[in-house]
């Protein structure tokens, strides 16, 4: 037989009612309120509803402190209760009119009310609340004034009793607060916990007093928080699993590597160098957080990860003085987690020009930058036809801005940046606002863009001839920058936005900027760009005198390039594969090559294989396991598969009567055999030939439309060219013993031109010509003493000792690893490839 009992904490003393019968002091009654919010905060937090918070539910322990009580009614704070709940047949007692649902002198309005249709409950404890402590703060005389004075405070204007006590004004404040009938107007429990009618706990006050001494650098208490907070570990193993777990890992993470290759490619063609700026940053006073990944050293010092990649490249060229270069770096930015956790990270790219130029360098940086844009947006699918460029400088927006009232600015500024608003309803908004209309006339042309500079300008002018003139000198500049842009090779539309809202507006100061966004939705930024010395210098240090430079810097979302180029990889690769035509040109590929065998113990002859493609700059892989059993050859084929590797060579069983390898294309699933003289031109020409079509289907049109160069295996170099001549008719002979013969000659080939491309050490000697004969006819006699005895009686008997350091010194030759020596007679410049076994 099994008992269910529930287990709760026993309180010993009194109830509350019982502890204000023996008479309450005001700042008794302020800490236990206290106490009795901080339970309504925590229940709260838990989504719990008590339903019944009165004077005999709230207990009083040993030590004096307040415990919330008598959770028979409490349900989810998030469920409406039902009228129905509350009886309308009372059991009338003189102070406690007791309903199935709560207390009636207790309950809130809104749960008595016999309306129909869902009513908010969420806030009925607070109601509750208020009663408690009214009776906290006010004694009665007898139970029928107390329900005739708490009726009365029940009422919608809430009526205290005229004996109230003057100085209890925040008491009166926060009972009026939490009597509101509409229980929107009424606090909840946090919020009533963090207002100023509370007072301040003596606990608090001492808390406070304390962190302002520890948070002191000079203060020795420092120093020991630090250590104490850093001394702690992860106690409870399964936080640290978890710690990551929330971080999302996008599906086109595999693509990263492309795109951060043929960006790099676009940047170093450009002349630019590969500059990786400090990880962290310290935190200025000036500095908002927002939601900044921020942490804290153990030198107390508070750092931040970049939320943006411009910041910390201003810092680095800031701390080395740079005076002029071009530099680029692709990384993570990072964002505050909402929940405990591992940052939000996102990829971008950064690239900026700095030049001592300050005349010419804004619009001629700002060029470039664009010729990298449209780069970049042609070497990518789908990019070229969602985005385009908007033009502007950083001085029109702020002089379009300062015509602005200051008090409106603001709201100015977020109505422009609305997405999902028409010209019509903001034009309404900012008129509603008190806007004058003629500054809205001027606000609506240059919000638009238009690729004729000089049209726009016209437009602006017919409505403000003044203004137009003094932005007039901008506009030149940005005129300057699509010139300079056209002639180093832009092709595309570049439209002039005058009013252009850019996020990073802050940074951009006294020069052209532009950003790259969605042709229908402009919220849609994928990169921005502008000139940001101001932002440089305001990193280097107060005693450094640095000449004036021009900074124009590039920023450049790669998640939206990844994110693009997935869906075209989505559309396009399954119509490819099923064609047996290419995995795609995008898809990422771990080698060209696996390098495979059926049978064990032939591992050398992999290793053996690998080194060949690997010498020839063929990207390929080994399988380590000793042999494939008959069942793993398809899993294998659908790893190649997956993984993009072009074919799969096996070496086969040395038989003289076949070719050395079969080779077997992954993509179409043909096999082929090939002779081992022929394998490195073969597999040459099929991936240059593989390369051309993977081209084709990139969907970018800076590659598509790139000429391709066709490779055959007559083209590739480095290849030793073996040509076999036998005695006799050769056809005669068996082609078996020919392939045989020729794959030999092949193989000493491609070792002896990797050994003179290694370096070949060379011996020089001075030796007679019959002596340098016989050395030449074998290289026994560096390790056979008989060969060796033959050899040296041919050396003049004077030369006994030099004969002795001739075969020392190639034996050391061999020694250390060389398979071939060259042999050099100095006298008749005579030269002998000796090659050892």
């Amino acid at each position: 037989m099994r008992t269910l009992y529930i287990q709760m904490e026993f309180v010993e003393r009194q109830t509350l009612k019982e502890r204000i019968a023996e008479g309450l002091s005001e700042s008794e009654a302020w800490r236990l309120f206290q106490q009795i919010v901080e339970a309504l905060v925590h229940m709260s937090s838990l989504g719990i509803l008590h339903r019944d918070i009165k004077l005999t539910n709230i207990f009083i322990d040993g030590k004096g402190d307040c415990k919330v009580g008598d959770f028979g009614l409490a349900t989810s704070s998030l469920a409406a209760v039902d009228p129905t709940d509350v009886s309308p047949h009372a059991v009338t007692t003189e102070a406690d009119l007791t309903l199935e649902v709560g207390t009636k002198l207790y309950i809130a309005p809104e749960v008595q009310s016999r309306k129909k249709g869902p009513r908010d409950h969420t806030k009925a404890d607070m109601y509750s609340l208020g009663i408690v402590f009214f009776e906290m703060n006010y004694a009665f005389s007898t139970g029928a004034e107390r329900i005739a004075v708490i009726e009365d405070l029940r009422k919608i204007d809430v009526f205290f009793p005229r004996d109230w006590d003057p100085s209890r004004t925040r008491q009166k404040q926060i009972i009026t607060w939490l009597l509101q009938h509409d229980p929107a107007k009424r606090p909840s429990a946090l919020e009533l916990s963090q207002s100023n009618l509370m007072p301040p706990r003596m606990e608090d006050e001492y808390f406070k007093g304390a962190l302002r001494m520890m948070s002191k650098p000079d203060s020795p208490h420092h120093q020991a928080v630090l250590a104490a907070l850093f001394s702690q570990t992860t106690k409870d193993p399964l936080r640290g699993l978890l710690y990551d777990m929330e971080v999302e890992v996008p599906e086109h993470i595999s693509l990263n590597g492309i795109v951060r290759d043929t960006l790099a490619a676009i940047f170093r063609l450009h002349g630019a160098v590969e500059m990786e700026p400090p990880l962290l940053m310290p935190v200025a006073e000036t500095d908002e957080i927002g939601d900044r990944a921020v942490f804290l050293d153990r030198h107390g010092e508070v750092v931040v990860l970049p939320d943006d990649a411009l910041l910390p490249f201003a810092r680095l060229a800031a701390r080395s003085n740079t005076r002029r270069i071009k530099r680029f770096h692709i990384g993570d930015t990072y964002r505050a987690n909402k929940v405990a956790g591992h940052p939000r990270v996102a990829k971008a790219a950064v690239f900026d020009f700095i030049t001592v130029d300050v005349a010419n360098g804004p619009m001629i940086s700002s060029a470039e930058a664009i010729i990298l844009m449209n780069e970049c947006l042609n070497s990518f699918p789908s990019l070229a036809q969602h985005y385009e460029i908007h033009i502007s400088h950083s001085r029109i927006i702020e002089l379009a801005l300062e015509r602005i009232p200051e008090d409106l600015r603001a709201f100015v500024i977020e109505t422009l940046m609305q997405a999902r608003s028409s010209w019509a309803q903001k034009r309404q908004m900012l008129l509603k606002k008190g806007l004058l209309r003629s500054l809205v006339d001027e606000l609506e042309i240059m919000e638009d863009t238009d690729e004729d500079c000089d049209a726009l300008v016209t437009r602006l002018e017919k409505i403000s001839p003044h203004f137009s003139g003094i932005i007039l000198p901008y506009v030149e500049d940005i005129k300057k920058t699509i010139q300079f842009a056209t002639i180093a090779g832009a092709t595309r539309a570049i439209f002039l936005h005058p009013l252009m809202m850019m996020d990073r507006r802050g940074f951009f100061k006294d020069g052209p900027c532009f950003e790259v966004v969605g042709r229908n939705k402009r919220s849609d930024v994928l990169a921005v760009a502008g000139r940001y010395d101001n932002v440089i210098a305001h990193f280097t240090p107060p005693k450094v005198k640095a000449e004036p430079v021009c900074a124009v810097g590039l920023q450049i979302s790669l998640e939206k390039i990844l994110v693009a180029l997935a869906t075209y990889q989505a559309v396009s690769v399954k119509n490819l594969l099923k064609e047996q035509r290419s995995f795609g040109f995008w898809s990422p590929r771990r080698c060209d090559v696996f390098v495979v065998s059926y049978q064990y113990g032939q591992l050398s002859e992999r290793l053996e294989v690998a080194a060949l493609l690997w010498r020839h700059n063929i990207s390929a892989d080994v399988m380590y396991e000793s042999g494939l059993p008959d069942g793993e050859h398809e899993n294998h084929f659908d790893l190649c598969n997956r993984e993009g590797i072009f074919v799969w060579p096996r070496p086969k069983p040395a038989r003289r009567d076949q070719p050395a390898f079969r080779i077997k294309s992954i993509l179409k699933g043909t096999e082929y055999d090939v002779s081992r003289q022929e394998l490195v031109p073969w597999l040459q020409h099929q991936i240059a030939e593989q390369k051309r079509i993977d081209a084709s289907t990139s969907g970018a049109p800076a590659l598509s439309d790139a000429p391709q160069i066709s490779s055959s295996s007559k083209d590739v170099a480095g290849n030793p060219d073996v040509q076999l001549l036998l005695p006799g008719d050769a056809k005669k002979h068996r082609k078996q013993t020919k392939q045989i013969f020729l794959d030999r000659a092949f193989e000493t080939g491609v070792q002896i031109k990797s050994a003179f491309e290694s370096g070949i050490p060379v011996v020089a000697v001075d030796v007679p010509a019959a002596t340098f004969y016989a050395l030449t006819k074998s290289s026994s006699w560096v390790t056979e003493d008989d060969a060796w005895k033959a050899i040296s009686a041919t050396f003049p008997t004077q030369y006994a000792g030099y004969a002795s350091q001739v075969r020392e010194a190639v034996a050391r030759k061999r020694a250390d690893g060389h398979r071939f020596i060259l042999l050099f007679a100095a006298r008749e410049e005579r030269v002998h490839l000796l090659m050892f076994s």
